[in-house]
């Protein structure tokens, strides 16, 4: 593995640095992982063994590995280790149900655990960094940054106010995430201060060579090569300044691999500069030192991975130079990989790239598709990132407003004793409200009823295009024909109330392709795939709340093609101003007054 895919290699030494390897590497059979956590349930009821933070740690890792999370969380709830408890639930849903529209049970039990350990007057920082830690990979993993990032900061203070030197790893996982999200400034600061920490963490030289190397890539993103080339000389500073007594811990190959990461960033960056000289010595000990960096025995995705980055360094210095042909030879090596350019620094301008070459040799056909690709990649992740941060920010608005209910509520159980009077004072106050608003509602929603309960699809039949289409593109008629077909198929099948629906099967069963599909439904509706479907499995389910009688909300949603309530709700009440049960509620009072 390189610099990069040593990385996450480093956050998991880090979490595990403090679990006996012996109970790491104990069994990968979830049978005997289970009967193992059982022994360990047994001799810490018996009081054989000292219920410490490592031995916490080790047991969570052991319930994940066997999917034991309920005998595990019972095991801390009666021991009365509640911060305990909370986290083996929030690991239940990470791990067990990965579906990343769990996002509200895992911040609850994550801020549960979080608060329980913050308010403890034990030693638990183990607890709470291996905690936040989870926390964070996985908001990193589905794309949850701000989320992630809120909660590296919180680490960062955390561990300074106890004076703790274990910041590196949060430092480096920060850039990490800025750099996903493209604030490349915001990096290049957190890891400057991340660069600056001392170096008494026993992996500490390791990080900052992955640190340095974040830097110069970020640079080099922004097109300021220079400081991109010198923090390529702090990948080879840290490397050669490792003590001895680290060095086992490393390994003999880092040295090498460490390499390949400053020959390929510096290589990349002397071509932008036009120094082909220097730029092309680079690429000779980039080639010179694959042989020593013992990847061949890697995994097949590793070996990819220093292949990608090999050649999209070629690919830079052919470009430059003008050798277009010999560039884009370089650059259909990686198409041809599994995760083309996957570890490269602009491995999302993959297409631009290609669009670049391809005008520079004449194909301008070529040239215009893979512009588009970049589009439509770009539109696409920014608009997944900022329905991710929406998401984030809904949940932890709702979190924190449970919290402080709680709170509040806790306040007004002691003022009871002292201010009975008031209080039911303001509770009439509040009844009355209650009693006006829920009217007004009332009459609002029996409004909205009489307008929504008979309104026709919002689906547009007829084509509704921003511009032109090229030459190139699908025929107009071509694809309002496609477009009326999939009307048409999904009213008689009533497909959409399969929840597994896809572009693909639509595509399968109308004897087309994806791309026709998402042309079609978007050129013609101005929609999203999920945003056409979902059109139809809501007016399906105000039909099944109209005609049915009492159907319960969970088997109007499931029958509609809906996984989730609250998704189901959401749309709901955005089309028809009220929720589902509001709904029906208007739809049973009519049929009443009939």
């Amino acid at each position: 593995m390189n610099i990069k895919t040593k990385r996450g290699l480093i956050l998991t030494l880090f979490f595990l640095s403090f679990i006996p390897f012996s109970i790491v590497a104990q069994s990968q059979d979830v049978l005997q992982m289970k009967e193992a956590l059982i022994s360990k349930i047994d001799s810490c009821n018996k009081n054989l063994l000292k219920l410490d933070q490592k031995l916490k740690i080790s047991m969570m890792t052991m319930a994940n590995k066997s999917r034991e999370y309920d005998a595990m969380a019972e095991f801390f709830n009666q021991k009365k280790l509640f911060g305990e408890e909370y986290q083996i639930l929030m690991y239940k849903y990470m791990y067990k149900d990965t579906s990343p529209n769990n996002l509200d049970s895992i911040y609850y039990y994550f801020k549960k655990s979080d608060n329980q350990y913050l308010n403890s007057h034990e030693d638990v920082t183990l607890l709470i960094n291996s905690l936040r830690g989870h926390f964070v990979a996985w908001c990193s993993n589905n794309s949850y940054s701000e989320l992630a990032i809120h909660t590296l900061k919180q680490n960062i203070e955390y561990n300074s106010i106890r004076k703790l030197n274990d910041n590196l790893w949060t430092y480096l996982r920060l850039v990490q995430i800025y750099r996903t999200t493209g604030n490349h400034k915001q990096a290049i600061e957190s890891g400057k201060t991340g660069l600056n920490q001392a170096n008494t963490h026993k992996l500490a030289f390791e990080l900052k060579v992955c640190i340095a190397s974040e830097i110069a890539e970020s640079y080099y993103i922004l097109g300021d090569f220079q400081n991109s080339l010198v923090y390529c000389d702090s990948i080879l500073s840290y490397t050669h300044n490792i003590p001895d007594k680290f060095q086992p811990e490393l390994g003999s190959n880092f040295y090498n691999l460490a390499l390949i990461d400053f020959y390929a960033m510096t290589s990349a960056a002397y071509s932008s500069t036009k120094n082909f000289e220097q730029a092309l010595v680079m690429l000779g000990k980039l080639e010179a030192i694959f042989p020593k960096a013992k990847i061949l025995g890697y995994p097949d995705n590793a070996r990819d991975q220093f292949l990608a980055q090999k050649n999209w360094v070629n690919m830079v210095y052919n470009y430059q130079k003008g050798d277009y042909a010999k560039a884009m030879e370089y650059l259909n090596k990686n198409k041809e990989l599994a995760i083309p350019f996957a570890l490269t620094p602009d491995y999302k301008n993959t297409p631009k790239w290609e669009a670049l070459i391809n005008e520079k040799l004449g194909n301008y056909k070529e040239a215009n598709s893979a512009l588009k690709d970049q589009l439509h990649f770009t539109d696409s992740i920014n608009r997944a990132n900022t329905d991710k941060e929406v998401s984030s920010l809904w949940a932890t608005f709702e979190v924190d407003k449970a919290q402080q209910a709680k709170e509040n509520s806790e306040s007004k159980v002691r003022i009871i004793a002292i201010s009975t009077s008031i209080i039911i004072f303001i509770s009439a106050i509040l009844l009355i409200y209650f009693v006006v608003t829920n009217r007004k509602l009332k009459k609002k929603n029996q409004l909205l009823f009489k307008q929504q309960k008979n309104q026709s699809s919002t689906i547009p039949f007829v084509i509704n295009r921003k511009e032109e289409a090229s030459q190139e593109e699908i025929s107009e008629n071509t694809e309002q024909t496609l477009y009326l077909r999939i009307i048409e198929y999904l009213q008689t099948s009533r497909q959409y109330t399969d929840s597994a629906i896809s572009r693909e099967s639509l595509a399968k069963e109308l004897g087309t392709n994806r791309q026709y599909i998402i042309d079609a439904i978007s050129n013609n509706a101005n929609m999203s795939f999920n945003e056409f479907i979902n059109n139809f499995r809501i007016d399906y389910a105000r039909d099944l709340l109209l005609n049915e009688d009492n159907i319960l909300i969970k088997e109007v949603y499931t029958e509609a093609g809906f996984k989730n309530r609250n998704t189901f709700s959401q749309l709901f009440k955005e089309k028809f101003g009220m929720s589902p049960s509001e709904f029906r509620e208007c739809a049973n009072e009519e049929k009443i007054k009939r």
